[in-house]
C-alpha cells in the first residue's frame, strides 16, 4: 500500500476520514462530487487516491480546481478585457444603481476605475464609494461572494461626486485563465517615457516586451486609459503596421507598438509623461 505524506493541518474532504478530520476521495469523480454536497468551500484541499494528487478548490462557483505543486509558480487567472469603457446610469442619491452588471466570475479583487481613477469598493459594506449587490442594493456583497450578474451601486456622498453619462467605468479583475496556469504579472514595461505626440495616430514609441495573457492595462499620468480593442476610436491602441490597423486584445503580441489619440484621451504626450503597461505574461 502506498502512503502519501500530507502537510500538517491540511484539510481533506471525502467519505473516508483519515487522521482525525482528514478525508480522501478515491478518484476525480469523487472529488467533483463534493460540489453541491455542502462540504465544499474555497480553499478546500482534496487528495485523490487513484492518481496520488492533491487539489485545492480555488472557486466553488465555477468550480475551479488547481493541482497543488503544478506549474511553476504562475497563476490560474489572468486579467480580463470584459467590463471596460462602460457608461453608467445617472446617480443622484446614495445607493443608486450604476446599471453596470459584472460579466464574469472574478478571481480575487475587483478594481473599480471611474475615468481612470480608482474608487474604493465595499467588502460586504455600504460605507464605501461603491459596492456590489444582488438584491437591488439592499445588501452589499463581500468580495469573496461577488459573481457574474451582480450589479454595482454608487454612494455619491462618499465617493465625492455623482455619476452621469459622460463618466467612464472600468472594472479590472481576473478570471479563470484558459490559456495557461503559468501566467504571471510582468515587471516589464514600467516607467516608460513616450515620444511627443501632436496628432491622432501618432506613435508613443512604446513597444510591449512580452505577449500578454489577458488584458493590458495602460496607465499614464496616474490614470487608466481606454485601450482600443481592434478599433482606433479610443484613447490608445496597439498596432503592428505603423498604426494603420488597431490590434484586437487577443492578438496583441510582443513587439507591437502603442499609438495615441490625443483628441480622444484629452491631451497630447510629452517627454515628462510616464507609462506603465500592466499585464500578465508567460515570460
Amino acid at each position: 500500500m502506498a502512503y502519501f505524506n500530507l502537510p500538517f493541518s491540511v484539510r481533506i474532504a471525502g467519505d473516508v476520514p483519515v487522521d482525525g478530520d482528514r478525508y480522501l476521495t478515491p478518484d476525480l469523480s469523487g472529488r467533483d462530487g463534493l460540489i453541491g454536497s455542502g462540504r465544499e468551500f474555497d480553499g478546500l484541499q482534496v487528495f485523490v487516491e487513484d492518481i496520488k494528487k492533491l487539489y485545492i478548490l480555488l472557486d466553488k462557483t465555477i468550480p475551479l480546481w488547481q493541482e497543488v505543486g503544478s506549474g511553476s509558480g504562475g497563476s490560474t487567472s489572468s486579467p480580463t478585457s470584459l467590463d471596460k469603457d462602460l457608461t453608467p446610469l445617472v446617480t443622484s442619491v446614495d445607493g443608486d444603481s450604476t446599471g453596470i452588471i459584472l460579466s464574469a466570475n472574478p478571481i480575487g479583487y475587483i478594481e473599480v476605475m471611474i475615468n481612470g481613477i480608482q474608487v474604493v469598493l465595499g467588502d460586504g459594506v455600504k460605507t464605501k464609494g461603491c459596492y456590489f449587490s444582488n438584491d437591488g442594493g439592499t445588501t452589499a456583497i463581500a468580495f469573496a461572494n461577488i459573481v457574474a450578474t451582480d450589479t454595482l451601486y454608487w454612494n455619491g456622498s462618499i465617493a465625492g461626486y455623482e455619476l452621469d453619462a459622460s463618466d467612464r467605468v472600468d472594472l479590472n479583475y481576473n478570471i479563470v485563465n484558459t490559456v495557461s496556469n503559468n501566467a504571471k504579472p510582468t515587471g516589464y514595461d514600467k516607467d516608460l517615457t513616450p515620444l511627443v505626440t501632436i496628432a491622432d495616430g501618432d506613435t508613443t514609441g512604446i513597444t510591449i516586451t512580452n505577449t500578454p495573457v489577458g488584458y493590458v492595462q495602460v496607465m499614464v499620468r496616474g490614470a487608466q486609459q481606454v485601450l482600443g480593442d481592434g478599433v482606433k476610436t479610443k484613447g490608445c491602441y496597439f498596432s503592428n503596421d505603423g498604426g494603420t490597423t488597431a490590434r484586437l486584445f487577443v492578438d496583441i503580441v510582443a513587439g507591437d507598438t502603442l499609438y495615441w489619440n490625443g483628441s480622444i484621451s484629452g491631451y497630447e504626450l510629452n517627454s515628462s509623461d510616464k507609462f506603465d503597461l500592466n499585464y500578465y505574461s508567460l515570460n
